[in-house]
């Protein structure tokens, strides 16, 4: 599942984007709207964060369930090597996460560029986001 899930997490915000942004189709935001209020179940907005809460959920009742059982329980041992490996898994969905969320700086830094000189290349597998500012060019 994890091949599936990861995908979707890089691509959550561009995905978020499409389906609530403004370039979404008048008659398709209203047909949403409209299944929403019909059906009194959640937005598409809160139905895409279900997959991405899905792991910090997964760890919290693990974390629960070791408070709860004794510490001589046969499980424990095996509760313990379970959190591990979804926190394991949860780390690698946060490093994605932000990777994402580096690259799509990027990208948006990219467009912000006019006019830049074709040496100033801001999309680059290897560059990574850490600040935004403003730059003031002097020419003398």
């Amino acid at each position: 599942h994890m091949k599936q899930y990861m995908p979707f997490v890089q691509n959550y915000p561009s995905l978020l984007r499409d389906v609530t942004g403004d370039g979404l189709k008048r008659s398709l935001r209203k047909f949403l709207e409209k299944k929403t209020r019909e059906t009194g179940h959640q937005s598409i907005n809160q139905l895409l964060i279900l997959p991405i809460q899905r792991i910090p959920r997964y760890l919290l009742l693990i974390r629960e369930l070791r408070k709860h059982l004794p510490e001589l329980n046969n499980n424990m041992q095996l509760l313990a090597g379970v959190l591990e490996s979804v926190e394991i898994v949860a780390r690698r969905v946060n490093e994605c996460q932000k990777s994402s969320e580096n690259s799509a700086k990027l990208f948006e830094l990219q467009d912000k560029i006019k006019r830049a000189p074709s040496w100033l290349r801001i999309l680059s597998p290897t560059r990574e986001f850490l600040l935004e500012g403003v730059v003031t060019c002097v020419k003398e």
